[in-house]
Parts: structure tokens; C-alpha cells; sequence
């Protein structure tokens, strides 16, 4: 563990200009990859929410604290994921 700590510390050290680009790139592609987890639940959401009698606010709070839940969820999963190896 060490080794990879120290190996990571010495790429910290040649940071150039191209690596902040490459960066932001692939945190956005990561974050196209995580948008594919939650689309199956969107019918869920949606036939749950369109079930339901209530005002236009609720239509936008509910919806809302189920994918904050989701994503919640599924980050917890893959920090014990990540921790477990």
C-alpha cells in the first residue's frame, strides 16, 4: 500500500498544463457512466410520482429525495466496493 501512495505522490509532483484537460475529461466521462445507473429507475420514479394525487410541489420534491437517495446509495456501495478491494 505504501508503494502505491508513493507511486501516486511522485505523479503529483509533474502535474502539467495537460494533465487539468485530461482530468476534467475523465471526470466527465465517469460521470456519463454513472448516469447509466440511474436510468433504470427513472420509470419507477416516474410511475410511482404519476400514481399519486398531490400538488406541483410534492411532483418535484419527491422525485428529487428518491434519486438523492439513489445516489446515496449506490456511492456508499461503491465506497465499501473500492475499501473492500
Amino acid at each position: 500500500m505504501f508503494e502505491t501512495i508513493t507511486k501516486f505522490a511522485g505523479y503529483l509532483e509533474h502535474i502539467t498544463f495537460f494533465t487539468y484537460p485530461v482530468t476534467i475529461f475523465l471526470g466527465f466521462l465517469s460521470g456519463m457512466a454513472a448516469i447509466t445507473c440511474c436510468m433504470p429507475l427513472v420509470p419507477a420514479i416516474a410511475g410511482f410520482v404519476g400514481t399519486q394525487d398531490s400538488n406541483r410541489r410534492r411532483l418535484f420534491t419527491v422525485p428529487f429525495f428518491m434519486m438523492l437517495g439513489a445516489i446515496v446509495i449506490l456511492v456508499l456501495l461503491g465506497l465499501v466496493a473500492s475499501f473492500a478491494g
